[in-house]
């Protein structure tokens, strides 16, 4: 299973963006828990796929990081976890590609809306700086042994994949486009 966790906050014309790119996977065991920043009209919206849940949170700020930090310690061990916002998309083979692998950290290239998507892709690597929290997946047991130490950085995704790194891991990056940062 695939564990998707995708912070919200006054996004609901956004939110369509990455439940239609996972709609659209051709990997179909996942679940996406949208985590509202203390943000309610997310239980407004008319969703009815069973693999999707609502999670509400107090107001934290910060990207939401404080969400991402609580559900890393909820994903099962044998399960990915991907972090990402609700704006985001996942082209439609991104969880089959995922999910083939057996390795503790998978990453692969993207876009970016910093760079008014100009450049083919933003050549990823798992380090402060080369990294977004929605282009790469760790395993549960790896997610639950590394806290998100620093919640309040801009760059609190790419500490955090340093963190990992530090751990005896099996990784692979794959070699696609397979994430868009809006």
């Amino acid at each position: 299973m695939i564990k998707i966790v995708a912070t919200y906050y006054q996004q609901q014309k956004e939110v369509w963006v990455l439940i239609h790119s996972l709609l659209n996977q051709t990997y179909k065991d996942w679940n996406l828990y949208i985590c509202s920043n203390g943000d309610e009209s997310v239980l407004q919206l008319p969703i009815t796929d069973k693999r999707i849940h609502v999670e509400m949170f107090a107001p934290t700020g910060f990207w939401g990081c404080y969400n991402r930090e609580y559900m890393r310690t909820r994903v099962e061990d044998e399960d990915y976890l991907i972090n990402c916002s609700v704006e985001d998309y996942y082209a439609p083979t991104t969880l089959e590609e995922i999910a083939k692998r057996n390795e503790d950290f998978v990453w692969f290239d993207f876009s970016h809306h910093h760079f008014k998507y100009n450049s083919s892709s933003i050549e990823s690597e798992p380090s402060v700086g080369a990294i977004d929290w929605g282009n790469f997946a760790v395993k549960g047991k790896v997610a639950k042994q590394v806290p998100i130490r620093n919640c309040e950085s801009y760059t609190a995704d790419g500490e955090w994949v340093e963190d990992i790194m530090k751990l005896k891991l099996t990784k692979h990056k794959i070699k696609k486009i397979l994430f868009v940062k809006n």
